[in-house]
Parts: C-alpha cells; structure tokens; sequence
C-alpha cells in the first residue's frame, strides 16, 4: 500500500502558484480517499417493492393479466385464490401441492411461485372495469390523444380478515389478492380492504385499441391489528322508551316531566356507540 502525503500536492512555498497539474492532483487523491456509493451492478439490484403491480394484454382483446410482486402483512404472505380444479385459467393442481395452501376447493397460491404456470389475475375491460367520467379522470389521461378514447379502471386490492374468534371456532388470518371492481364496505364484513394499484385502460373506438397503464397506490409491507366495537357502558343495552325500559317505572310518574330529556340523551347515547361500533369494527392498516 502507497501511502501519499497530501501536502506534498500543495505548492513547495508559501506564496507560489498552484499549477493547474497540482490542483488536479490534489483534487484526484481526495476523490480518491472519498467513499462514495457507486452504481449497482446487476447482481446486487435492489430487491423489488412489495405489490408491485404489473399488467399485460392477453391473445384476446380486452383481456388483461395482472402480476404482483409478494407482500406481507403480519409476517403473513398474501396469496392469490385458484380453484382446486377447473379454474378458469387453465391450471392444474399439482398432486404434491402442500396441503396448508389448500382451503377446501381453493388453493391459496404465492406469487413467489415462477415459471410456466406462474399466477396471475385475469381482468375483462367489459366485466371488470367501472367507466371513468370525464370530470374525474386523472391529469395524465386529459391529452388530445386521449379525449377520443373512453377511460375505464379496475383496481387491485388486499383483502383481509384478522385471526378472530366466530361462533366459538378460532378463524385463521388470512390475506388475500384480487383485483377488479373495488368491493363496497359493510359494516358487517368481517374483512377489510386496502387498494395496492390502480389499472387504467384506454378504448379506441376499435375493440382491439386498447392500452393499459397502471397506477401504484402502495409499496411497502403492511401492518393489520384487529379493532373491537368499544364499549362505554357495560352489559349495555339499547333502550327504546322511557326510564321503564331500564325497569325504574316507578319513577315514570313522578319524573314524566323529565322523560322527553331522558329519552333525548339516550337516543343520543344509542347513536353514538353505533356509530363508534361501525367505525371501528374492523382492520386499521399502516405502513411499516
């Protein structure tokens, strides 16, 4: 190992000028002592986003395959369902597949599987998008080109249902992926939704001029945590009536003055635990 003296680059004596020769001499030995992140060769890429969402054209015309890249959500991978037998995708079961990965007639396969018979989504334009009106399309698709031709989107989500406990029987966590027509809420879904992408597709006036793009709306590995209704008042129960309906009717005579105030208060009571069961009976996500 050489090792060089730095201010044997600088100028012999006060005073003298600095050659351009010294300059860049001194300039190449800092460069060169200076640790500094260089590009990454192909070996050492950067390991890939989860639910990266990818989209290609089917043979058909308005036929589309959608891939993701694995993601996880409580350390659990989110698979993608297929039918044991005779999923419409043209894939067969193999008789060595793990048992674990089957829920009665569906399998629920990884993304991390490759080759031939890796996975995929299959999407329609005709059955599986939702038309995207003029006022709400995005800034990207407000082009000459792109006016003359009808917007459409699907989405791609994550569904999950926490571990719980249903009818005395313990419920296994299970995450799954799809993608289409973005599932409506109700408040009593035992699942919870996250969109991870958006695929937006553009038709021309032929059928056969169509184009996907896709719009990711999530990166990272999620975090679920089931939420139960919370309950202010214990062994509560929703009253309809006056003071009687709590079994105080002997007050009824000599507070009836009171009970439209009495009635008033527990109407608001009622209202607010349902509002806070529907709010919070369900699965609050975050990235991690």
């Amino acid at each position: 190992m050489v090792v060089v003296n730095i201010m044997s680059l600088l100028p012999r004596f006060p005073g003298d000028d600095v050659t351009a020769a010294d300059h860049n001499d001194l300039v190449n030995e800092l460069r060169r002592r200076t640790l500094v992140e260089g590009p990454r060769t192909s070996a050492a890429a950067p390991y890939p986003h989860p639910w990266r969402t990818r989209v290609v054209a089917d043979e058909t015309a308005g036929k589309w395959k959608v891939t993701l890249v694995a993601g996880f959500v409580n350390d659990v991978e989110a698979s993608v369902a297929y039918l044991k037998a005779g999923d419409p995708r043209a894939w067969t079961m193999p008789d060595d597949y793990p048992t674990s990965r089957i829920s009665g007639d569906v399998c629920e396969r990884s993304w991390r599987e490759s080759g031939e018979a890796a996975p995929f989504i299959s999407l329609d334009t005709e059955e599986d998008f939702v038309a995207v009106a003029d006022a709400g399309r995005p800034q990207a698709f407000r082009t000459a080109e792109a006016w003359e031709k009808d917007l459409f989107v699907a989405s791609v989500y994550l569904y999950a249902r926490p571990r719980g406990i249903f009818m005395a029987r313990t419920l296994p966590s299970r995450y799954r992926t799809w993608a289409g027509k973005m599932p409506s809420r109700t408040t009593s879904s035992m699942l919870a939704t996250r969109e991870l992408a958006k695929i937006y597709v553009l038709r021309g006036s032929d059928p056969a001029d169509q184009q996907a793009f896709v719009k990711q709306e999530e990166f990272w590995d999620l975090f679920a945590a089931g939420v139960e209704p919370v309950k202010l008042l214990p062994d509560y129960k929703p009253i309809g009536g006056s003071f009687g309906g709590i079994g105080l009717g002997f007050a009824d005579a000599a507070l009836g003055t009171f009970n439209f105030f009495g009635d008033f208060i527990t109407d608001q009571v009622n209202a607010a635990l349902a509002q806070i069961g529907w709010q919070t009976n369900s699965v609050e996500f975050w990235t991690v």
